[in-house]
């Protein structure tokens, strides 16, 4: 009897232990998310800054199992809409801080893209930087997608919206997704 109450009583801790650990990932990432926001400039022409949300999605996608990778994103995405209507002095997101939605689509986007992104790596036993570097351009194109769709409707125009939305941005997103590809199949953490 006293045997059986110890293993369940470890067994307790354990899992106690790993839930707090879950949710300070979840936490962790939330918070990376809002300080990657602050990185930011504006390229020629277009009303959507770069920034590095979209490198520290693809990272919760790849360091994270699929819940954890969308309660980050989630509970980021919270933060932000509450902290934008409620205070709008603090800037969660990148370009809410001056009143602009054009970065709506890619906020919503971030989500499926990070459950996306870390449901494919769990698909491998292995992850090579080859690998990495495709379920990253997945991940960016989820986002993209998401954005331009936004974009297309506060514009009416397609071309308007892959002008602003896309084109400016190309370049950057491969480098994110290569760096991130480099660190993700380099450290491959599945928490």
């Amino acid at each position: 009897m006293q045997v059986a109450t110890v293993q369940h009583d470890s067994a307790k801790r354990e899992m106690t232990r790993t839930c707090a650990r879950q949710i300070a990932w979840v936490v962790g990432f939330a918070v990376a998310l809002v300080l990657s926001a602050q990185v930011r400039f504006y390229a020629p022409g277009s009303a959507v800054p770069v920034t590095l949300q979209t490198a520290v999605v693809l990272l919760a996608g790849f360091w994270l199992r699929p819940k954890l990778a969308a309660g980050a994103v989630a509970l980021y995405l919270a933060a932000g809409f509450t902290l934008a209507g409620a205070a709008p002095g603090l800037a969660v997101f990148a370009a809410f801080a001056a009143g602009k939605a054009a970065t709506l689509g890619y906020l919503i986007g971030f989500l499926p893209a990070a459950a996306l992104v870390s449901a494919l790596v769990g698909q491998f036993a292995r992850l090579t930087f080859g690998r990495a570097l495709a379920i990253g351009l997945v991940g960016m194109t989820v986002m993209f997608a998401c954005g331009l769709a936004w974009l297309t409707v506060l514009t009416g125009s397609a071309v308007v919206a892959v002008q602003q939305g896309l084109a400016p941005f190309v370049v950057w997103a491969l480098v994110k997704t290569g760096v991130v590809a480099a660190l993700a199949s380099a450290a491959p953490l599945r928490r």
